[in-house]
């Protein structure tokens, strides 16, 4: 969780033209149960208790970022 959110914020200060950000086990299926410190400022992108959160606000976080997403 933490660790993801470090890269998503790192690639977002960055700017690299492009990533790669591999698939950790459970990350298709995690869900955020709480909003922390750390997550406040990204609090319009988190849907509490649902399967995916994370993947959705990493989503989320680079595609404003202007990044294009995609996955499979």
């Amino acid at each position: 969780g933490n660790v993801s959110l470090y890269f998503v914020e790192l690639i977002t200060q960055l700017k690299p033209s492009f990533f790669i950000l591999e698939n950790v086990r459970g990350l298709l299926t995690a869900e955020i149960n709480s909003i922390t410190p750390s997550l406040k400022k990204y609090k319009k992108y988190i849907h509490l208790d649902t399967k995916g959160g994370v993947l959705f606000l990493i989503k989320s976080i680079l595609q404003e970022a202007g990044y294009t997403i995609t996955y499979d």
